[in-house]
């Protein structure tokens, strides 16, 4: 009898701890912190100019020559809506590089969705690129959007 009262008394122990746990992970504070990070990875409106600012200055910043951006809204999908930016660049494939790792770095998220690199003069030995690259860049549709 005494060994089932201490296998019980176990049990609810675990059962205990377990629900601390649930509540430590689920406080205010940290739904709160997620809610804060999402909201800088995928913010509810699109701030264009300052993605485009931001994407111009990357480019100029690694040497690429920037030729042509086109931008194109996508219909909502599950609580997402993005926008595919279509860049045209030129540019040597160190730059390239340097380029793509700041985009790892950037404010938000952006999805690199097609990628082609042609080298312009193959005779050479300085590669010259021309760089199609397609960009999207998501953000939250909020209810109320959705029901207008």
């Amino acid at each position: 009898m005494l060994a089932q009262i201490e296998q019980i008394k176990s049990g609810l122990h675990k059962v205990k701890a377990v629900n601390i746990k649930a509540k430590q992970i689920y406080d205010k504070e940290s739904l709160q912190a997620r809610e804060n990070d999402l909201a800088k990875l995928l913010p509810t409106e699109w701030k264009r100019a300052e993605l485009l600012r931001w994407l111009t200055n990357a480019i100029q910043k690694n040497g690429l020559i920037f030729e042509e951006q086109t931008l194109q809204e996508q219909a909502p999908q599950a609580f997402l809506e993005s926008l595919d930016i279509h860049l045209e660049m030129n540019g040597q494939y160190e730059q390239l590089q340097k380029f793509m790792q700041l985009l790892t770095k950037a404010p938000r998220l952006m999805v690199l969705e097609g990628l082609h690199v042609e080298n312009q003069a193959p005779a050479s030995s300085n590669l010259n690129l021309k760089i199609d690259m397609i960009l999207s860049a998501h953000k939250r549709v909020g209810l109320l959007d959705t029901e207008n």
